[in-house]
């Protein structure tokens, strides 16, 4: 019997989600799809990952601490404890409050290089960040209006990072995330967090992204019916 997929969901608090976020959806899904998966990391809410509410980019890559949401290691040790054969990558939100979209993409290269040095072989999946609505959040900061720019701008970054890798042969694609939000309905009071039935939208768009490089027996067990 083959060993199950292990599947490593790493971000920031939209990975770690309301009631187990998307995670919860994407494995009832998997289930149902008859692959058998397994989701690992050392966060344990509503099953194991990766994600950390407030994280920025470069805590994923150096690792950072949380009294409140745990601790992360630096990226190598993670991937080396765990050896997913999948990683759904979607961070950035916390780094476009107010950052440089270049500076941010230039980040997640890091990120995507150090992941892909440590485990040749790993499936990554790197996922555009939703859009953000300016203003005064509940967590004290102010967002600029040029937020509404930012975010696209670094998302098509990137894509083309991504796209980019690719086509060199790696075994990495771009799930494109960001269309879920259609209105300040999909999210919640602050502008930012989807709304918990958002979540399953973003599971299926994670599923689809799998299906690309999931073993060949598994792959057509999955119900298209479900994207």
């Amino acid at each position: 019997m083959a060993d199950p997929v292990k599947i490593m969901c790493m971000g920031d608090s939209i990975t770690w989600g309301d009631k187990g976020g998307y995670r919860g959806f994407l494995a009832k899904m998997l289930q149902d799809a008859g692959v058998d998966a397994v989701f690992v990391g050392a966060q344990n809410e509503f099953g194991n990952h990766e994600g950390y509410p407030g994280f920025s980019i470069n805590h994923l890559i150096v690792g950072n601490r949380s009294d409140t949401w745990g601790i992360s290691s630096e990226i190598s040790v993670t991937l080396k404890k765990y050896t997913p054969d999948f990683l759904l990558l979607m961070v950035g939100t916390n780094d476009l409050y107010f950052s440089d979209p270049e500076v941010s993409c230039g980040q997640m290269q890091t990120l995507i290089a150090k992941c892909r040095l440590i485990l040749p072989m790993l499936k990554i999946l790197v996922a555009s960040i939703l859009p953000i609505e300016p203003g005064l959040k509940p967590w004290g900061a102010t967002i600029p209006e040029d937020v509404r720019q930012r975010v696209p701008q670094f998302n098509q970054m990137l894509k083309d990072v991504v796209i980019k890798r690719n086509a060199a042969g790696e075994p990495i694609d771009f799930v494109d995330q960001y269309p879920v939000v259609k209105s300040l309905a999909d999210v919640k009071e602050d502008g930012v967090h989807p709304a918990y039935e958002l979540y399953e939208q973003i599971a299926r768009r994670w599923l689809e992204g799998m299906q690309l490089f999931l073993p060949i027996d598994n792959i057509n067990h999955i119900d298209r019916s479900l994207l």
